[in-house]
C-alpha cells in the first residue's frame, strides 16, 4: 500500500482516543511500513498541533503522517481505506445517518479496500443489521478490542482480529520511554454531563466522604466537544470549593500519565478514563451511563 487512509477520527476530544491514535498509528505502521499516512479530521489545526506537542512518541513510527480535512471519494488500486469510528453503526443513531455516512465510501467498500477498527454495539433494529451485514462482510480485515464485539463481528467474517484495548500498547510503549515520578497524593474526578443530576452529587459526596481530607482534582476527559466535561467545573466547585482543575491540554501525554499515575483514588464516568484507571490498578469508582461502559469492563 502507497496511501493509507484513516478515517473518522476525533481523538483531540478525549485523552484516552489520544492514546488509540498513537495505537492505530503504531498498528498501521508495522503493517505498512512505507505507507504514507492520512488522518481524517475536521479539526485538522487541533490534531496537527497535538501531533507536534506528542512528536516524542510518534517518532519511533517511521512513517509520513499528514491530517487533511477530506479523503478521496475513488479509490485507486494503491490505496486503503481504515474506518476507525466503530460508534458511527449504532442503533442509537436514527437512520439513515448510518447510510449517508457510508454511502460517501462506497467505492472503498465496494473494492474492498478497507478495514475497520471498531467496538460493535448491540444489534436490536432491522436497518442496523442490514448496514452491519453490508460493511462487516466486505471488510478486509476488523480489528475489535473485546470478546463480545468478536463474537458478533465472526458471524459476518472469518477476517476478524481480537486486540486488547488498543491503547493499552501505546500506553505501554509510552511507559517504555518515560520514567514516572511520584508526586503528593490526591483524588482525582471524572464526569460529564450524561451523568449530571441530583442523584449523582449525592453520590459523589458518599463516594468521596473518606477522601475528602486529600487534595480533590477534576480531570475533565472531554474538552472540545459540545459536551465537554469541563463545563461541569462550576457545578463540582459547589459541592467541593477546594477542588481543581487539571487541564490536559496545557500538559504533554508524560505529564498527564504522571500526574494519573500517583492519584491515591478516582472516580470515572468516561470510559476512556475508567480503562485507563483499570490498567494502571488505582482504586477507583466507575459511574455506569452507557452500555458500553459495563459490557467493556466484563468482557476486557
Amino acid at each position: 500500500m502507497d496511501n493509507i487512509y484513516i478515517r473518522w477520527y476525533y481523538g483531540y476530544k478525549n485523552f484516552w482516543d489520544e492514546l488509540l491514535l498513537l495505537w492505530l498509528l503504531s498498528y498501521v505502521s508495522s503493517l505498512y511500513p512505507s505507507a504514507t499516512i492520512y488522518i481524517q479530521s475536521d479539526k485538522v489545526w487541533r490534531l496537527t498541533t497535538w501531533i507536534k506537542k506528542n512528536n516524542q512518541y510518534i517518532d519511533y513510527i517511521k512513517n509520513l503522517i499528514f491530517v487533511v480535512d477530506s479523503l478521496p471519494i475513488f479509490p485507486r488500486k494503491w490505496d486503503y481505506l481504515i474506518l476507525w469510528w466503530w460508534e458511527v453503526v449504532t442503533d442509537a443513531r436514527p437512520f439513515p445517518y448510518n447510510w449517508r455516512s457510508y454511502l460517501k465510501h462506497f467505492f472503498w467498500i465496494f473494492c474492498r479496500s478497507f478495514a475497520l477498527y471498531w467496538w460493535i454495539w448491540t444489534i436490536k433494529k432491522f436497518w442496523t443489521r442490514q448496514l452491519y451485514s453490508f460493511l462487516l462482510s466486505r471488510a478486509d480485515s476488523i480489528v475489535v478490542r473485546e470478546t463480545y464485539s468478536y463474537d458478533i463481528a465472526s458471524k459476518y467474517s472469518s477476517s476478524v482480529i481480537l486486540h486488547q484495548d488498543f491503547a493499552y500498547d501505546a500506553l505501554n510503549n509510552i511507559w517504555s520511554i518515560i520514567k514516572l515520578s511520584q508526586n503528593s497524593w490526591y483524588v482525582i474526578i471524572n464526569i460529564n454531563k450524561h451523568v449530571r443530576n441530583d442523584e449523582l452529587k449525592l453520590s459523589l459526596g458518599a463516594i468521596l466522604s473518606n477522601h475528602l481530607d486529600k487534595e480533590l482534582y477534576f480531570f475533565p476527559a472531554s474538552v472540545w466537544s459540545d459536551d465537554a466535561d469541563i463545563d461541569l467545573l462550576d457545578e463540582l466547585l459547589m459541592l467541593f470549593p477546594n477542588i481543581k482543575l487539571y487541564d490536559r491540554t496545557k500538559h504533554t501525554l508524560k505529564e498527564t500519565l504522571n500526574f494519573i499515575q500517583w492519584a491515591n483514588f478516582a472516580v470515572a464516568a468516561r470510559l476512556h478514563v475508567v480503562l485507563l484507571l483499570k490498567h494502571m490498578d488505582i482504586p477507583f469508582s466507575p459511574i455506569f451511563y452507557q452500555e458500553k461502559v459495563n459490557r467493556i469492563l466484563q468482557h476486557l
